[in-house]
């Protein structure tokens, strides 16, 4: 990151809130669970019926209606396992916002996350600087 050349580079990142992302990744677990719930209720019921037999209007209605749900269900689902794992993918960082450099940093790079700065004055190899209890930190 930066240039031997030593002009000035700004790395800018807004960082997140670890707190609230967990209690979101939890709501979504929550969310998962009631539908993957009502999905299991509507297999169950779909089971029971054969489509193949006579059935009324307000019976035929009712079986696709439970059929159009299901389908929406797996969207929905597909959607929210997603987001999760986007999310479980932000968690994974260190402290609330983080950069990882994986060959070489140098001189005259400033570094800013969460509106917390750090200049790098000399090169290093492969470091990850981090905000955490606000202020950057570096391993």
């Amino acid at each position: 990151m930066g240039s031997q050349l030593e002009p000035k580079t700004v790395i800018v990142l807004t960082g997140f809130d670890r707190k609230k992302l967990t209690k979101t990744l939890e709501d979504i677990g929550e969310k998962i669970n009631k539908l993957k719930e009502e999905q299991k209720d509507l297999k169950l019921y779909m089971s029971k019926i054969d489509p193949s037999k006579e059935m009324t209007s307000r019976q035929a209605a009712e079986y696709n209606s439970k059929v159009q749900r299901l389908s929406e269900l797996k969207g929905e689902l597909k959607s929210l396992e997603e987001e999760k794992k986007n999310i479980a993918r932000y968690l994974k960082a260190k402290g609330e916002g983080e950069v990882a450099i994986t060959k070489k940093v140098y001189p005259n790079c400033i570094i800013i996350i969460k509106n917390m700065q750090t200049e790098i004055k000399e090169s290093c190899l492969a470091t990850t600087f981090f905000a955490a209890d606000g202020e950057i930190k570096r391993i």
